[in-house]
């Protein structure tokens, strides 16, 4: 058994309380992306309603539906993250053990780290530029709807730090089925 890779606790505090840190913002990023889903799918479903049985079609349903799926979307990136659930091509990790499969961990997650330092940077940016920009039906800042970049990124990159800090996280991938 190598000490380095197959820890059965993080080492230091740094690393629990990352883990600590991931669990409560990863927790919140599920619930608020879980509710985001529940406002769109029924704000869709009263969108329908309105629209083709009593012929009264809304203005406003749209916008927020779109916000809400932008919302869900970033907070949910944060969540794949965590669970590995990301679409990827495995054939380094499932073919490599020890410290050749601890480096290929690391220059995917510092790859994930570059994407992820983008979004935060380019999306902080699109915020300032549309605080200015006001969404028409609503009435209020289309910088609301950005937002949900930055801190899908945010949230994203804590969550890269804690699968790669936490040993539970390391359990080989079983194949698909097919």
């Amino acid at each position: 058994m190598d000490p380095i890779v197959d820890r059965a606790v993080p080492a230091g505090p740094l690393a629990r309380a990352l883990l600590a840190a991931d669990r409560w913002s990863t927790g919140a990023a599920t619930a608020l992306a879980g509710a985001a889903l529940m406002g769109a799918v029924s704000l869709a479903f009263y969108q329908v309603l309105m629209r083709y049985v009593f012929n009264r079609p809304t203005a406003w349903t749209e916008s927020i539906l779109q916000l809400l799926v932008v919302w869900m979307i970033y907070l949910g990136l944060a969540v794949t993250f965590r669970t590995g659930a990301l679409v990827s091509v495995d054939l380094l990790l499932t073919s490599t053990r020890g410290l050749l499969r601890r480096t290929v961990e690391a220059t995917i997650l510092l790859l994930s780290l570059v994407l992820l330092g983008h979004m935060v940077w380019y999306g902080s940016a699109m915020v300032q530029r549309g605080a200015s920009n006001i969404n028409p039906v609503l009435g209020f800042a289309m910088s609301w709807g950005y937002l949900a970049v930055p801190v899908g990124g945010v949230l994203a990159t804590l969550a890269a730090l804690a699968r790669f800090v936490d040993p539970q996280a390391r359990e080989p991938v079983p194949p698909a089925a097919d």
